[in-house]
């Protein structure tokens, strides 16, 4: 009979399970089953932190996309379709819209006509397979509006591992030409009163469109992409930027530049088919303004 296989010492199993692609999740469940060792390796919290830090940045596991369920009319509701582009399987997310991802959630909504309640919103954890439906309780009622999920802990979290930590939905909605903020936090489960934001008129419309963070400053698109609403979650201050100019045949997104600053992506809907990538800069004397940086 021949002889057992050589045993791997700990520290070699480790080392080469560190190193298995991180959008290749299913690999790790398949060593885990290997034996009991193996499992407490793969399972434990020591092991799943340096996964993370050896690693950085967070792997894209797929794409959410956004599709009407009825085609043959204007109306009908919105279907998340999940697109992988790993070995990872997310469920269906069937009537619910989803409105942007960050810090390993997602925040969906429930897609109503006639819904001015930011209290259809559910933050779900794909990975982990969980979710947190927000309470009806003291929602605020807007005409229109658009929301924000990210980590709590704010400066305190690399964001390396905070999946089953605390959260907050920052909301943003119009109301007979009033405008104001809103936060929910999952630690008390219920929202903060509305803040008023004094020159509303002069802003008109929030835009459901994703929104971008810089710091402890979240930005949201406002008048139909014309100008750029910065709330300073530590101060609670607002601020108006205008954004680079566009036509009504391009689109503009929100973005977060390398260096981690503020950017926007337009994509130019006409013969030339190009993204263009601005990025913010403040001057010396505070001013902020736009520079491309490409096209």
């Amino acid at each position: 009979m021949p002889p057992p296989p050589p045993v791997l010492m700990e520290e070699l199993v480790e080392e080469i399970l560190l190193r298995v692609p991180p959008t290749e999740p299913a690999t790790l469940v398949r060593a885990a089953l290997v034996c009991r060792p193996w499992r407490s390796l793969v399972s434990g919290t020591g092991f799943r932190r340096q996964y993370r830090e050896f690693h950085r940045a967070p792997p894209l596991l797929g794409v959410l996309c956004n599709n009407y369920g009825n085609r043959r009319t204007s109306f009908g509701p919105y279907l998340s379709r999940f697109v992988p582009t790993s070995s990872f399987r997310a469920p269906v997310c069937g009537g619910y819209r989803a409105l942007e991802a960050r810090h390993g959630r997602v925040l969906l909504r429930l897609r109503m006509m006639g819904n001015s309640k930011p209290c259809h919103l559910i933050v779900w954890d794909p990975v982990m397979g969980e979710q947190w439906q927000l309470t009806k309780e003291e929602a605020p009622v807007w005409f229109e509006w658009n929301a924000a999920v990210l980590c709590a802990r704010a400066g305190a979290c690399d964001h390396l591992d905070c999946g089953g930590g605390p959260f907050i939905v920052v909301t943003l909605g119009m109301h007979n030409s009033t405008m104001s903020l809103c936060v929910y936090s999952s630690e008390d489960g219920s929202w903060t009163k509305p803040a008023y934001v004094a020159w509303a008129n002069e802003y008109g419309n929030v835009d459901e469109q994703p929104t971008a963070l810089v710091g402890n400053t979240l930005y949201f698109r406002i008048k139909n992409g014309t100008r750029v609403l910065g709330y300073d979650m530590a101060t609670r201050e607002t601020y108006v930027v205008q954004l680079p100019p566009k036509d009504d045949q391009n689109t503009i997104t929100l973005i977060t530049v390398e260096g981690g600053g503020l950017g926007v992506a337009i994509l130019h809907l006409d013969e030339t088919a190009k993204l263009s990538l601005w990025s913010m800069e403040v001057s010396p004397n505070g001013d902020m303004g736009w520079i491309k940086v490409s096209h």
